[in-house]
Formats: C-alpha cells, structure tokens, sequence
C-alpha cells in the first residue's frame, strides 16, 4: 500500500495490512434439518494514522513554525496507530416443521482494539497545542433470534414471527495527554458499558393476486444500558490540569427506553419485469451516554432515542431479455430527536477541553432520490453505475450554545454522488478466469459540521480505482491486484472544525494492493 511520511517523525503516514479468514460449515442429516456454522477472524494493523490542521487558520504560524501547505504533508509530534482484532462466531439452524420452518440463530462477536492517535496534528515545540487519545477497548457481545415462517390460506399468506435477545459488555480505558499554553493533564476515562436489548416482531404479506401484495410488519423493542465509569489522574496530582475532564468522579447509572416501530408496503408488478412499489416504515435508534464526559453531572446525563418516520416509491425493472435492470426510488426521512456529534470545551476558551459529544437535534428532514443501472452488454462484459440526490437539512435544531441551525445541511450528506464502473470477465483456459474492473466514484460538496461553518466545507472530489482478479479452474484460489485513488486525488476524509481550522483526516493517496483469497470448501 501507498504511503507518505510524517515530517517530523519521518516514519511512514497512512500505511495499513489486512487479515481476514472465514470458514463455514454445513450439516444436513436430513431434508427437514439444516445447521450452518460460520466462524470469522481479522485482523487490522493500520499505523501512522494522524491529523492535519487543514486549513491551517489561527495554527498557520505559531511559534515561527508553519504548518506544511501540501494537503499530504504531515507534521504530528508524534505517530498513531490503530490494532484491532475481530472474533465472531454463529450457528444457524433450520428445520421444516409442517409448512412453516422454524430458525434458531445463535451469534458470538469479539473485538479488541488498541488505538492512538494524535487528534490535532501540530508539531510540538513550537505549538502550543497539543492534543493526543490513547484508547483501549474490548467488547463481548452475544445475540439469539428465534423466528418461524410460514405459509397459509393456500400459500397466499407468508408469515414471520420471531423473538430477538442482545447482550453486549464493552470496556473501555480512554488515556488524554494534552497541554494547552503550558498547561499539561493526563486524565483517564476508565468505563464498563452494558446494554441488554430484547425485541418481538412480525410481518406478514398478503397475495392478493400474482401481481399485487401487501405487507404488514411491526416490531417491539427494549433497551436497556449500563454505565459504570470513573475519571483518574494518571498524573497522580502532579499536573495542573484535568482537561478534557473538570474533575475526577466515578458514576454508576442505567436507563431503558422502548419503541413500537410498524412498517407497510404495497408492491404491484405490471408486467413480470416491473414493479412499482410503495412503503411507509418507522425506524428507532436507542439513547444512549456520553463516551467521555467532563463531569459527573455530565456522566449522569444520557441522550434520548432517535426516531424516523421513512416514506418511498419506487419502480424496479428488466428490460432487453433481463440483461439491463433499473431501481430508482424516491423517498423522504423525517426524524426527531436525531442523534448528532457536536464538539464542545468542556472549559469554555480552553482548546485543550475539546470533546465530542452526542445531542439530540429537535427535527430534521432527509429526502432524495436513488437510481441504479446493471447492464450485460455482451457476453463478459458488465456496465453499471449509481446516482443519488440528496436534500437533508435541520427543519428544528438549537444547539447548547444557542445557536439556531434550522434550514442548515446536516454533516456528511452530499447532494450529488454517483458511480460508474467496467467489468470484463472471460475464461483463460487451463489457467482459470481473468476479471477485469475499473470505476469512478463521484463524492459530492458536502460539510463536515451541523453549522455549516466554511471551514467545514469539502468540495466535491473523484476516485478513480481498477483491479485484475484471477481466479483458479476450481474457483479456490483468487489473486487481485489492485490500486485505489489512481488519479492521486487530494481531500479531507473527516474534519473537526476548532476555531477556523479544522483538525482534518486526510484520504489516502494512490494506493496498491495484492489480495490472496482461498477457498477451502467446495466452489
């Protein structure tokens, strides 16, 4: 993979491996039983991730130092990296009961991930800023669903009933070292989060002929969390300062909360290649806490559920004997009480207390349009592409600091994005298949802040990316070379917006790869 280095490290910027292995085992003693077992692993080695003060704004020259202008140029004082392994297991099982099958799906998820980074990006000496996150965190989450479908009334009716269990422990040591005009803090949030979550739910569709169905479908939830976190001074009293934290504290709270969400659907297929359909769905998204709040009122302190209200059209279609297949939908979102980031000082004028923090939006409306083409033009040689619309703004939103943002974008929602790509496949004899692929990614003007500050605006950029897959005559082995942002493209990922910089992510640069795959079941 591509990287850059860092200038004042000099080590490599942006470098990262990747491991991945999945197996899946099946057993089927009988017509009527089927048991799938599924076990995964990867493993991810990203080092030299960091930010940049881009734009630079108030850090352009302190202390006789500027910060580097080529938008790759790196200047942390010191580099991050990010580890994280990822266990799952889940056992699927089925069994024919009457004209019903009745499904049991049992799942285990561990993840550990060792996490550093240096969230500013500024050289230090001479800045007087400095602003680094050491996180380390675990998490053990187990999950039950069962569910029986069925047929009746002559196979006209198509049911789903099924009960849902989650359980999920997460403990979590976030490590501050940050200093501000001189003035140093070292806390650590040290916090155990368990959430239990239980739902019952079904749905049912109705044929009311060959061409026109009806679907009803609701769901109950319940969540319940649980926060056990205490704010230390690694210090131990030696440095004059908290930050972000403005005191040490430990909290021991809990809350539930619960959703009855319903959703329904009419589907009418015109001719065997088209359908129109319309639905109306209800969404929920539970509340939650604050991963680190500055103090013990604030730990105390949880956000409220968001909820979403979803309206959609759409037309799904084949045409040219199937080889071309168009979906275009329109739909609307409505939400309240949406959950948004905001970044706040915990201390107001001190950078050093910067932290992020989840807020419930009063009102905000997301609507757009969605358009997908596939088409087979000749044998081996697939076209397609992407276009979506999007107009998503607050409708009523007022931030703790006052602020008014109603009739503003929210964060991260370009309204143009769309997608091309070329796939040509064909068979090279004794030496297997050869796929070919190159696309274009199109990421529309968009901010990265809910205030729409001008030095959250990132314009629009494109990726142009290309890979050769080659796969063996009996499909286990697959070998891909492939290269990502091969125009070099320069943009921000992500950026937090702190005074008129911004504290900035920046995208990778023209990147290669060599993935290997092996199959070790039957292809």
């Amino acid at each position: 993979m591509a990287t850059t280095a860092s200038l004042t490290t000099g080590r490599r910027v942006d470098g990262e491996g990747n491991i991945s292995v999945r197996a899946k085992l099946r057993y089927a003693p009988s017509d009527t039983f089927e048991g799938i077992l599924a076990i995964s692993y990867s493993e991810d080695d990203i080092y030299g991730n960091t930010r940049k003060p881009a734009p630079a704004g108030t850090f352009a020259n302190i202390g006789g130092t500027n910060i580097a202008p080529d938008l790759r140029d790196r200047q942390p004082n010191e580099d991050g990296f990010l580890d994280r392994e990822i266990t799952g297991f889940s056992w699927k099982m089925d069994w024919q009961v009457g004209n019903g099958t009745f499904s049991s799906v049992t799942a285990f998820r561990n993840v550990e991930i060792n996490w550093f980074q240096d969230l500013a990006g500024l050289p230090t000496p001479p800045f007087i800023l400095r602003t680094s996150n050491l996180w380390r965190e675990e998490s053990d989450q187990f999950s039950q669903e069962f569910r029986y479908s069925f047929d009746a009334m002559d196979d006209r009716l198509h049911g789903l009933v099924g009960l849902f269990y989650l359980t999920e422990e997460v403990d979590r040591e976030e490590e501050f070292i940050r200093s501000f005009a001189g003035v140093a803090s070292n806390p650590e949030f040290n916090q155990q989060n368990d959430t239990t979550s239980y739902a019952v739910f079904g749905q049912a569709t109705y044929d009311f002929s060959d061409k026109l169905h009806l679907t009803l479908g609701t769901r109950f939830t319940a969540d319940d969390k649980e926060i056990d976190l205490a704010v230390v001074d690694l210090s131990g009293g030696t440095l004059p300062s908290l930050a972000p934290a403005t005191e040490t504290y430990a909290i021991d709270t809990d809350e539930g909360w619960d959703e009855i969400t319903s959703s329904v659907s009419l589907d009418y297929f015109v001719t065997d290649d088209v359908l129109i359909y319309g639905r109306i769905a209800e969404g929920y998204k539970s509340g939650g806490f604050q991963t680190a709040p500055a103090s013990a009122v604030a730990a105390l302190q949880s956000y409220d559920p968001e909820t979403a209200l979803t309206f959609e059209l759409g037309v799904k279609a084949e045409w040219w004997d199937k080889r071309i297949r168009t979906n275009i939908s329109v739909f609307k979102n409505d939400y309240e009480d949406l959950q948004v980031l905001q970044l706040v000082e915990a201390v107001p004028g001190d950078l050093s207390t910067l932290i992020l923090v989840t807020d419930n939006a009063a009102d905000a409306e997301i609507k757009g349009v969605e358009l997908e083409v596939l088409a087979a033009l000749t044998e081996g040689l697939t076209v397609g592409g992407t276009y979506s619309y999007l107009d998503a703004e607050f409708e009523d939103y007022v931030t703790n600091k006052g602020a008014d943002l109603a009739g503003f974008k929210l964060r991260r929602t370009p309204e143009d994005s769309f997608s091309i790509f070329a796939e040509y496949a064909f068979n090279a004899g004794n030496v297997g298949d050869i796929v070919i692929r190159a696309d274009l990614q199109q990421k529309g003007d968009q901010f990265f802040e809910n205030d729409n500050r001008a030095v959250s605006f990132e314009k629009g950029y494109d990726l142009i990316n290309a890979s050769v897959r080659w796969i063996s005559t009996d499909a286990r082995w697959q070998v891909s070379l492939w290269g990502k942002n091969l125009g070099d493209e320069e943009y921000r990922a992500t950026s937090i917006s702190v005074a008129d910089s911004g504290f900035s992510r920046i995208g990778p640069p023209r990147t290669w790869g060599l993935s290997f795959k092996y199959n070790f079941g039957d292809s």
